[in-house]
């Protein structure tokens, strides 16, 4: 995919993107929207994070746009998997799904989602690649929502308005290698009290005893940005994990 073939705009006032001059060809995850509950008018649009300075997208931002092409069909899976485990245990237990709302199978990933934006950030690592689908969403066709993925796995989420803030510290700068001490919170359901809570740096083991479960992680730090999360599936239960460790399996 050649970096001659996308042209640049400013979509809000300093919040600059590409976009290719053609429209990319995304057969499969068009089809998931053509049958969904609310198909985008115009498509999936294409945004390449960049600045006012910079004049084409990396070579990492092409490869990554071009591993989103590849993997359509194995995206679509890591949405309905992450529905699964994530999302619908959070919203179920704070909304109203009707009965027509509710996946209970892959093919069924349109009766939530449709595709509005992919969206490929400016930071990256040598080994991973990083990028946003912006979906409309019937749970909260308001605020809409938003997964951050790494490779193929969906490691955070967000609503319309929001942002990943935290993404680049997290993922590409580990919070900076601090060994300051943070407050590591441990939840296994959605909107409950931690099942546990306590201080370590990013490379202390982690005394809980993690069970075969879905986690959340929840960081907090006293500068900015403070706060963070993670969601975590434990590979291996007879090991402790840090907070490093936890970062590199997501």
């Amino acid at each position: 995919m050649n970096s001659d073939k996308f042209i640049k705009y400013e979509e809000w006032e300093d919040y600059w993107f590409f976009k290719p001059v053609n429209q990319l060809k995304l057969e499969i995850l068009e089809e998931l929207n053509v049958s969904s509950w609310k198909p985008p008018k115009n498509g999936i649009k294409i945004r390449i994070e960049t600045n006012l300075e910079t004049n084409e997208p990396t070579g990492k931002q092409l490869e990554a746009l071009e591993f989103v092409k590849q993997n359509q069909a194995r995206i679509i899976e890591s949405i309905y998997n992450f529905h699964q485990n994530i999302v619908f245990p959070l919203y179920n237990v704070s909304i109203d799904i009707e009965e027509d709302q509710i996946i209970t199978k892959k093919e069924q990933t349109n009766l939530v989602y449709s595709i509005k934006s992919i969206q490929i950030p400016r930071f990256s690592t040598e080994q991973e690649i990083y990028f946003i689908l912006n979906f409309n969403f019937n749970y909260d066709d308001e605020h809409d929502m938003s997964f951050l993925f790494k490779n193929l796995t969906v490691i955070d989420f967000a609503g319309l308005g929001d942002d990943f803030i935290d993404y680049k510290e997290l993922y590409e700068n580990r919070l900076e290698g601090s060994n300051e001490s943070l407050t590591i919170s441990v939840y296994d359901k959605p909107n409950s009290a931690p099942v546990f809570r306590a201080k370590y740096s990013i490379h202390e083991k982690i005394d809980f005893k993690f069970e075969e479960d879905v986690y959340t992680i929840g960081i907090y730090r006293e500068k900015w940005p403070q706060s963070f999360k993670l969601f975590f599936y434990p590979k291996n239960l007879e090991i402790k994990y840090s907070l490093n460790d936890i970062i590199k399996l997501q």
